[in-house]
């Protein structure tokens, strides 16, 4: 109750500081609102105030709110500002991306939906399908080519493609339109026709006419095939994001019900970032406010259309305007203008360059005005203007920018209050060095591309080894002297050396081992007597060797993901791994390398090491990444990071460097692939692209307290010769701002060139992973198997429900997996079949799909056998159920429990299936297995016995669904008992089922365990494991020496 007032009270004190146009956006909770907010003006804090307010004032509840904003960041920084005004209570609030929000709706009703079995579309397969649908095109359609770049339009079809979902157009209609432009606007507009002919009353169209109508043709043939480019998604079972979208908006407009439900449920709607919103993403806010149509719907949009830098990726700022136009009766328009990040010459030089744009608010509204006002009480005072620097060279203006950062940091400012942006991140490459060398701390964060890493590089250089024996033997010789230098091996390079000069010398005199695969084998053979090993150096190359042989026969018994499995552990690598400084890094390359391997394993079940290789190799031959979000240093260093990562962020110290034209306004492609007429869009003209880099720029000045410095070099490294940015000149001019020339000393100079050849030094690695596990941290939410993961071993814990180390799933929990999908698809069917169940055939039916969907995980062999024994016990665990079958089941599947606190603490589940007579519910978890052995493992135990203190972990999932039932917003169901439906029959034949009725007291147990075991991952307590002789974690630990200490086990259990 204290802590409820508490936030109250800082909710009030929030309230009470809002000036006076933010008082306004909070108090108008009732009809359309516009914000429009510059940078610096309180956005964030506008919009949880006003959630805030509407849970103060009205009757809605948590889950009445819906917040849409643009990023998953996004979602966190505003969930995390809620906390401190509402509490938990935060955690019931709908805040959603808008893919996030559409990926709900389909699971909550995916028996709607119907589009369970489809898979998201990957970057190399929207390749493959559209090479796939050129190939198809017919001899007379205008983009077949014969030779040359035959699938030259492959990207400008992806691109056109996109668009159409992104904004939701029909084919048709679009089709419609561009007949309309060539036969109505093209012969009508100046260029496009010859002025003498049209005098005389006749429209003859010039080459460029001609050329336009050409133009589109293509076009309309572009269009025409995307029902084609639909139908292989959808013979290939797949998806791409822009289509979940779509999918929402269609069963909104097509199914009334659904959209009514979502219309009932959200009362209130709150959109950040508007100005980036797409046409389809637009859609969806447009239907769940159509229901208030004709009245004034309680939507709050927040954006700036000053800030909108997403072009690229389908924003739309005209939203803004059409939303204007639509609520111009009712809508109230709040612009902020008070800012309180920045001193005044900032603003003003950021109102000096955004004033060049035509695409504004203001110039479409005249009674609008931006004007920023610098309104925090410590900074409106100050009046420091802007720096403009000009360097020498690109080496030059690195090399001072660090030497300036570490005088600030030596007179003690904060290196986490400085920032250096730049339009790409290369750009920081160097700056990056010279500031790890200087031992400046910086945080970095940027997508790599996995194929493109040394370590990931050694990792595939072993599949592609092995693949290349099994190939042709003996081949791989050449890969085979690079892995032998590996340091997961730790082989010496002069013994490779000497080994490599004996081999020659074989050659030489025509012996057989004269490849160093058959130099190893038959090493190998000749110390296989002997007992001890006089050279280690030796003793590393026969254990490479027996790896690599291991490897070579495994292929044949193993799935390929079982087989990198057994290469990660038996390689070392997962051993070398956990032995380096920088862990946590590594391991997150291999999950996500291990990650791709098991989707591609999904997507072709029969995939080979041979194939996979070649996909790999074809990623890189289409320019298609394996990315991977790099995260360098901590959060308290410099910040080094692009002006679209910069958007929302602020910094007493911003250093902009590299605002040249080549960078800035060149870096502009002109090629935008296929040009919709401007009835449908209006294409983005030079002028208009340039508009949005000053945006950029503007988002980039607009980041700054205190201090800004712009700077560019006179010419590269090279002597080429280099022009400043047009918006350097656009932002200076107007305020008198002189540029100055900055020269490096001479020691200096020497100094920063040796730094640049210097080694680099590594950073401070347990902050690194303190950030890290931080940051995973911000979006775990408690669920029962992480529960049990740590009641279990605290480094289990870390491993599996943190870190994640990679492991490939096995055949039973796969065979697991179908059964339970099949049991889920026989439920769903009933229901949607007027309560009548399927016959036993359709049963195994889904059981046979699922299986064999799933069948990456299996060898051949082991297909067919689980395959049989799943149709046998699904038919007699039909027969003793469903035969007869019972009658009127209302039955839920696989439904999402989300949105639940419990003691301040964010939980969710998800159960097989629910049963319910009215309100009154039975919970179903089905399990494959043993029944006696689950209860001899002590599964179903309650707290305090011998087996499991604890409790068992079956007995913890069943209280832990019912503290979620209990705690689910907008619902009264009652849980009367949970049982576990073991779908195995047992040595009788007959079906086991174990009943779990709850009692409060095990409730307040497992609240108990809960909140002790959120408070001991808050922090950080999962670095010391349970000590038990069989724990796998604990063993690994040991065996790989990744441990920093032995601590003898207590006496006392963690948690009675």
């Amino acid at each position: 109750m204290a802590s409820k007032y508490l936030q109250q009270e800082k909710y009030q004190s929030v309230y009470n500081n809002l000036n006076a146009q933010q008082g306004v956006a909070v108090d108008t909770i009732e009809g359309p609102v516009m914000v429009i907010a510059g940078p610096g003006t309180g956005k964030t804090q506008i919009l949880s105030a006003r959630i805030g307010k509407i849970l103060l004032e009205t009757d809605a509840l948590p889950q009445n709110i819906l917040c849409l904003t643009y990023t998953d960041a996004g979602v966190v920084a505003m969930r995390k500002r809620l906390l401190s005004f509402i509490g938990s209570d935060a955690y019931k609030v709908n805040i959603h991306t808008f893919h996030s929000f559409c990926n709900m709706v389909i699971q909550e009703n995916i028996r709607l939906f119907n589009k369970k079995e489809l898979e998201a579309l990957s970057d190399l397969e929207r390749v493959q399908f559209l090479k796939q649908l050129i190939d198809g095109f017919g001899k007379d359609n205008p983009l077949k080519r014969y030779k040359g770049e035959v699938y030259y339009d492959t990207n400008n079809l992806a691109g056109l493609f996109s668009a159409i979902k992104r904004e939701s157009w029909q084919p048709a209609w679009l089709v419609e339109q561009v007949d309309y432009y060539t036969q109505h606007l093209v012969p009508e507009t100046e260029g496009f026709y010859k002025k003498r002919e049209k005098a005389k009353g006749e429209t003859v169209l010039t080459q460029k006419g001609k050329d336009e109508v050409e133009r589109m043709e293509k076009l309309k043939a572009a269009i025409q095939s995307f029902d084609a480019y639909q139908e292989i998604l959808h013979r290939n079972n797949r998806y791409d994001f822009d289509d979940m979208i779509n999918w929402v908006i269609q069963m909104f407009e097509h199914n009334k019900e659904v959209l009514l439900n979502y219309q009932e449920q959200f009362q209130y709607i709150l959109v950040d970032e508007y100005q980036d919103t797409s046409g389809s993403q637009n859609k969806i806010v447009e239907l769940l406010i159509s229901y208030w149509q004709n009245e004034s719907p309680n939507i709050f949009v927040v954006g700036d259309d000053d800030q909108s830098i997403y072009r690229f990726q389908g924003a739309n700022l005209k939203n803004m305007m059409n939303l204007a136009q639509q609520y111009e009766k009712d809508l109230v328009t709040v612009v902020l203008t008070q800012n309180y990040r920045s001193v005044q010459p900032i603003l003003d030089s950021a109102k000096a360059l955004i004033e060049n744009n035509e695409q504004r608010l203001v110039k479409q509204y005249v009674h609008l005005t931006k004007d920023l006002v610098a309104s925090n009480a410590t900074l409106k005072a100050l009046s420091i203007v802007p720096e403009i620097r000009i360097y020498e060279n690109e080496f030059a203006e690195n090399a001072h920018i660090a030497k300036s950062i570490k005088q600030l940091t030596d007179k003690g400012v904060q290196p986490g209050k400085i920032a250096v942006i730049y339009r790409e991140h290369r750009a920081g490459d160097e700056l990056m060095k010279f500031l790890q060398l200087q031992q400046i701390p910086f945080y970095v964060r940027r997508s790599i591309n996995l194929l493109e890493d040394v370590f990931t590089n050694k990792v595939l250089n072993l599949v592609r080894y092995t693949a290349a024996e099994l190939d042709t033997p003996f081949s791989g010789d050449p890969l085979l002297f690079e892995i032998l230098h590996y340091d997961f091996f730790q082989v010496q390079p002069a013994k490779i050396a000497a080994v490599c000069t004996e081999i020659a010398e074989s050659r030489n005199r025509k012996k057989e081992e004269n490849s160093l695969r058959s130099y190893l084998l038959q090493l190998t053979k000749t110390q296989a007597g002997t007992l001890f090993q006089q050279d280690e150096q030796v003793a590393a190359l026969i254990r490479v060797s027996a790896l690599l042989e291991s490897l070579q026969k495994e292929v044949y018994n193993k799935t390929v993901q079982h087989w990198f499995e057994q290469l990660i552990n038996e390689g070392g690598i997962l051993a070398y791994i956990m032995q380096q400084e920088d862990k946590a890094w590594l391991m997150n390359k291999l999950t996500c390398l291990f990650d791709y391997i098991k989707e591609a394993a999904h997507r072709n079940p029969s995939l080979t090491l041979h194939q996979l290789v070649q996909q790999i190799d074809m990623m890189g031959e289409n320019n298609l990444s394996l990315p991977l979000i790099q995260t360098t240093g901590t959060e308290t260093g410099v910040n080094l990071l692009t002006a679209h990562g910069s958007k929302g962020l602020e910094y007493e110290y911003v250093f902009i460097v590299g605002a040249r034209n080549d960078i800035w306004e060149e870096k502009r492609k002109t090629n935008r692939g296929f040009r919709l007429p401007p009835n449908v869009f209006e294409q983005e003209t030079e002028a208009e692209a340039t508009e949005e880099l000053r945006r950029l720029f503007f988002v980039a000045v607009t980041r700054a307290e205190k201090y800004l410095y712009i700077s560019y070099p006179q010419m590269k490294n090279d002597g080429k010769l280099l022009e400043p940015s047009q918006f350097v000149e656009e932002l200076r001019q107007p305020l008198g701002i002189e540029a100055e020339k900055v020269v490096l000393t001479e020691e200096d100079k020497l100094l920063f060139s040796a730094l640049r050849f210097g080694i680099i030094q590594k950073p401070v690695l347990e902050e690194a992973e303190k950030d890290y596990i931080n940051r995973l941290l911000e979006k775990f939410v408690m669920n029962v198997t992480a529960l049990n993961n740590y009641l279990d071993c605290p480094i289990r814990f870390y491993y599996s429900s943190l870190v994640r180390v990679p492991s490939a799933k096995s055949e039973a929990a796969q065979f697991g997996t179908a059964v339970h999908e099949a049991l889920s698809d026989f439920l769903n069917h009933m229901m949607g079949n007027g309560k009548v169940y399927p016959d036993k055939t359709f049963l195994v039916n889904r059981f046979v799909y699922h299986i064999n969907d799933g069948r990456e995980v299996f060898t051949q062999e082991s297909l067919q056998r689980f395959t049989e024994y799943g149709r046998e016990i699904l038919s007699k665990y039909y027969d003793h159920y469903y035969n007869p079958a019972p009658q009127n089941d209302f039955i839920l599947t696989e439904y999402p429990l989300t949105k639940i606190v419990v003691n301040n603490i964010p939980v969710k589940g998800f159960t097989d299936k629910i049963q319910f007579w009215g309100n009154d519910i039975v919970i179903t978890d089905y399990k494959t297995g043993n029944f006696n052995k689950s209860r001899l493992r002590g599964d179903f135990d309650l707290p305090g016995g011998e087996k499991k203190p604890q409790g068992g972990n079956y007995w913890r999932q069943a209280v832990f669904y019912k503290i979620l039932v209990d705690n689910l917003p907008g619902k009264n169901w009652k849980v009367q008992y949970t049982q576990f439906d073991f779908v195995e029959p047992n040595a009788k034949d007959e079906f086991d089922i174990e009943k779990l009725a709850i009692t409060p007291q095990e409730v307040e147990q497992v609240k108990e365990q809960v909140s002790f075991v959120w408070e001991q991952v808050q922090q950080h307590n999962f670095y010391t494991g349970c000590g038990k002789p069989e724990c796998e974690w604990c063993n690994f630990a040991k065996n790989n020496k990744i441990y920093s200490t032995l601590i003898e086990e207590e006496e006392e259990t963690m948690l009675n």
